[in-house]
């Protein structure tokens, strides 16, 4: 996939072409600019989606019209609605994520059926179309049996935003077109994750939720959700996540991308400014006082390490022990509360109350153990909270419905794995390993937390997935079947390899 802005773009370009000189005002002009003064006017009376589309056109779409796009533009645009607009406010019939997430599945399915191009394809797509496909059936089965409103509206707006992350998936996966622009990407999120724990240490230090400020005109809060709760006499915090479990569950799956750029950025400010962002997530993740977050980041750094020699393995281990120990003076109480959490557990009552309801729990699965009761349509606040996504998965798709998930899962691993056994890169190996460590963080949260609940870790799971397809694609594939592919369209091995505009290895190098 080349550089040019064809392939850039996958097909599909942003804005027409630019003119050199100054047109002649007549109706060539005159025509878009009335339709768009008309569109912002129109847009200013609707209620209650007036303000937000108002918002939307002034200001991006006349950033969009000169920009030039391509998929990690769009991708972009999805991490500043994800981790920029706070998870507590909703549009009504959806979150704002959700509409960035169809928005990116439009983008992959306009270049996918205008690009006549033959171009590699990793399994992670295979995996999702399969995934997408088995939600729809999923969400039909729901209607199998006779549901409440509560359920209906819950599960079309989970499909929805199902559907929109997996879109994400599909665009990471297959329309990045080289490794600089999968790296601009991934700085890009481990950025938008700097920015949420910055957001949750001035919740923790002033008792000030700032994430109200950066909610687009047109949103309004949902009336369960707050920012800052409180644990044994400290403050819980979220950043602009929806829970504090989700924002610590969040930093721990980013974390190992932050030291993946930190240890490979050149000396200087790009490295400092690398590490600022790794202390500065660091930092909040034990603010949200969650054993979910602790787990996950337990299990992220064990696989980042794993992928060390002894030397960075100890430099690691002496900084982390310097670390805890600066917190622990820095911002007392903290650490020995979350000890507690693992130590007591026992005795917690949020954890008494969920394994209470495991007799429950079976025997909704044991009425519908194949496809379950329709994806969406178990509903917290109409049965119980479970606090556990493979049960809740169970229940709502069934058990093959938790093997397609385990599935997908499975094969965003496989090609990370794949990237980093096969790549020559050292750097391409490490970024393996990273996005490896972040999707097993996210996979142990399931088993204490309804991960697939929440937006920001769900959106950002599903494009580290398609992250890992992409590099499996751009660094670990077998260029070698890709040329002879193009080479059979156009004819020529060459101009296949100069329409597609990557070199052809040897060995899958």
């Amino acid at each position: 996939m080349g550089d040019h802005p064809q392939a850039a773009s996958g097909g599909i370009s942003a804005s027409a072409a630019i003119h050199t000189g100054r047109p002649p005002i007549g109706w060539r002009t005159a025509v878009p600019g009335g339709i768009y003064l008309l569109a912002v006017i129109v847009s200013g009376l609707i209620v209650p989606f007036g303000p937000a589309a108002l918002l939307l056109i002034v200001a991006i779409v006349p950033v969009a019209m000169v920009c030039r796009w391509d998929s990690v533009s769009a991708l972009t645009l999805l991490l500043l609605v994800v981790f920029g607009i706070s998870a507590r406010y909703t549009l009504g019939v959806g979150p704002p994520v959700m509409f960035a997430g169809l928005f990116c599945l439009g983008v992959w399915l306009v270049a996918t059926l205008t690009d006549r191009r033959p171009a590699p394809r990793s399994p992670v797509r295979a995996a999702t179309l399969l995934l997408i496909w088995f939600l729809l059936l999923g969400y039909a089965v729901a209607f199998t049996r006779v549901l409440t409103t509560l359920e209906v509206s819950n599960g079309q707006r989970q499909t929805l935003i199902m559907i929109a992350a997996a879109g994400v998936t599909l665009l990471a996966a297959d329309r990045i077109s080289d490794r600089q622009r999968l790296d601009v990407l991934l700085r890009r999120l481990v950025l938008g994750v700097t920015f949420v724990s910055a957001i949750a240490i001035v919740q923790y230090l002033f008792d000030r939720d700032l994430s109200m400020y950066f909610v687009p005109p047109g949103l309004h809060q949902d009336a369960a959700a707050a920012a800052i709760l409180e644990r044994s006499n400290l403050r819980r915090v979220a950043g602009t996540a929806g829970h504090p479990i989700e924002f610590g569950v969040l930093l721990a799956m980013v974390l190992p991308l932050a030291l993946h750029f930190a240890m490979s950025s050149s000396p200087g400010r790009s490295r400092q400014w690398a590490w600022l962002q790794v202390a500065l997530i660091g930092i909040g993740l034990p603010l949200s006082i969650s054993r979910s977050a602790v787990l996950s980041l337990a299990v992220a750094l064990i696989v980042m390490m794993a992928g060390w020699d002894n030397r960075r393995r100890l430099n690691f281990g002496a900084s982390l022990l310097l670390f805890t120990a600066f917190f622990n003076v820095a911002v007392p109480g903290v650490l020995g509360t979350i000890k507690a959490l693992f130590l007591w557990a026992n005795e917690d009552p949020s954890v008494a109350g969920r394994t209470e309801d495991y007799p429950l729990v079976w025997h909704m699965i044991a009425q519908r153990p194949v496809l379950g009761r329709g994806l969406g349509t178990f509903v917290p606040g109409q049965y119980f909270f479970l606090d556990n996504q493979f049960l809740g998965t169970i229940i709502e798709i069934g058990y093959l419905g938790l093997a397609v998930v385990v599935l997908w899962l499975v094969v965003g691993l496989a090609c990370a794995r794949g990237a980093r056994r096969r790549a020559v890169d050292p750097v391409d190996r490490q970024l393996g390993q990273a996005i490896v460590a972040g999707i097993l963080a996210a996979v142990a949260s399931c088993a204490t937390f309804d991960t697939f609940g929440y937006r920001q870790v769900t959106f950002t799971l599903f494009l580290l997935v398609g992250c890992a397809g992409a590099l499996w694609r751009l660094t670990a594939a077998d260029r070698g079947v890709y040329a002879r592919e193009a080479g059979a369209t156009s004819g020529s091995p060459a101009e296949a390899d100069d329409t597609r505009g990557v070199p052809v290895a040897v060995n899958g190098s």
